[in-house]
This record gives C-alpha cells, sequence and structure tokens, in this order.
C-alpha cells in the first residue's frame, strides 16, 4: 500500500488512511456482536486506539496521532510480541486479536509514512508522556473501581496488565518481589512498586521507539541524499558528454 500510494495525491492518501482507520473502528467493535461485558469495555491501549485513530483523522488532530504513532504502535509491538492467546487456537476471539492488533500498527504507520502529518519530533515526545500519563491514571483508577466491585459484577479487568499479577510475574518472575508491597484502602487493593514498574517499563519502551523511529529518518534521509547526489552526478556526466563535439 505505501509503495502503491506514495505518489498519489493527498487527497488519495488520506482517504486510504481513513478508510483503513474505519475498518479498524469497525473492527474492533464486532466484538460487541458476541455480548457486552464490563471486560469488553475499551479501555485497553491497543483497544482504544481504534478510538483515537477516527478521533485524530476526523478532526486533524497532529499532535493526538504523533502520540497515537509513538504510544499505540510501541504498544502494539508488545502485544504482537508477547500475544495473550495459545498458538493454534483460530478461535473467534484470537482472530480478532491478530487482526485488530496488524491495524493498530499498519494505521499509524503508513499515515505517517504516507506524509499525512509531519515528523515524529522531539515536541512529539511530550505529547506522547502527557497522553500517556493520562491514559496510564484513568486505566488505573477504573482498574482499581471496578476489580474493588468484582464481587459484584463477576468481572476483573486487566487494563494495561498491572491488575493481574501471576500473568505478570509469568511474563516477568524477577519481579515477584513487587507483589509483597500492597495496601487496601476498603474494597480497593493498590500495588504501587508493580503500577510504577509497569508505567516506567513501558515509557521506556515507548521512548525507544521514538529513538528507533528517528534512527530511521536519519538513515531514509542519508539515503535520500545520496540517491539525490548520484542523480545529479549522472546528469553532469550525461551533459558534459552531450556538448563534446562529434569527431569525424
Amino acid at each position: 500500500l505505501y509503495y502503491a500510494f506514495r505518489f498519489r495525491p493527498r487527497h488519495d492518501r488520506v482517504m486510504l488512511c481513513m478508510f483503513l482507520t474505519l475498518v479498524l473502528f469497525f473492527h474492533y467493535n464486532s466484538m460487541y456482536l458476541m455480548g457486552v461485558t464490563i471486560k469488553r469495555l475499551p479501555f485497553q491501549l491497543c483497544n482504544i486506539a481504534s478510538y483515537f485513530y477516527l478521533i485524530a483523522m476526523v478532526f486533524n488532530l497532529g499532535k493526538m496521532f504523533h502520540f497515537c504513532f509513538i504510544v499505540n504502535v510501541a504498544g502494539t509491538i508488545l502485544a504482537i510480541v508477547a500475544p495473550t492467546f495459545s498458538i493454534g487456537d483460530t478461535s473467534f476471539w484470537t482472530m480478532h486479536y491478530i487482526i485488530e492488533h496488524s491495524l493498530v500498527l499498519i494505521v499509524p504507520s503508513l499515515v505517517m509514512g504516507l506524509r499525512i502529518y509531519p515528523r515524529v519530533t522531539t515536541k512529539s515526545l511530550k505529547y506522547a508522556a502527557i497522553g500517556f500519563t493520562c491514559y496510564f491514571l484513568f486505566a488505573f483508577l477504573l482498574g482499581t473501581i471496578l476489580n474493588g466491585y468484582s464481587a459484584e459484577t463477576g468481572e476483573k479487568v486487566n487494563y494495561f496488565y498491572m491488575f493481574d499479577l501471576e500473568l505478570a510475574f509469568d511474563y516477568f518472575p524477577f519481579l515477584t518481589f513487587a507483589g509483597n508491597y500492597h495496601f487496601s484502602i476498603g474494597r480497593f487493593e493498590i500495588y504501587p512498586i508493580v503500577v510504577s514498574i509497569v508505567y516506567l517499563g513501558f515509557t521506556l519502551i515507548w521512548f525507544s521507539f521514538y529513538m528507533l523511529v528517528k534512527l530511521l529518518y536519519k538513515i531514509d534521509d542519508d539515503h535520500l541524499e545520496l540517491r539525490n547526489s548520484s542523480i545529479e552526478l549522472y546528469e553532469k556526466i550525461t551533459n558534459k558528454t552531450s556538448r563534446r563535439p562529434k569527431e569525424f
């Protein structure tokens, strides 16, 4: 898609990205055909991306999309590397997970690659930090409240994977010590070290992704400069040859 659309008019490039954004939005919400539950509310980072992308594209919010590009792409790469389904499983939820996370990766990559919005800069880190911090606090507070009432609702949530300690420690067994430090406020239980590690750990991940993108920008610029130099040199040689008098 990138190679097919990279030199097309801006209108065509925007329409392609808008179409894929809508595909992601409708695909994510197709899960509600299987029923609406508390656990299926769209507050995981990759789930809420389907709403963030659409809002940013419809209202042309470049700063918001820079946040999405840095934070959501870093998050979905992590979800692809460490998927939460069994290998060989071809159930509805597995297929939904694979298609959703593929689109969460593809849409912002195409939007930025096709120059719908300018390249990310150092200022983009500010948008990413503010946006991620706001999202993280929201997910932490909502998850704590919902899990506090799980006895009544019969459902627990695991927003940003900071509430299911068993799953977290399966991935990172060296962090089991963090589960020893917790306190309760009424029915609400909080693990401050676990929450802090998740926040700081993912901040490091999306910052590393930003640095990788900047490196790719530099490689692309160097390649373009080398290509332009080659073209310029070729034209000079060609012009010099064409001006040489013919020998009889």
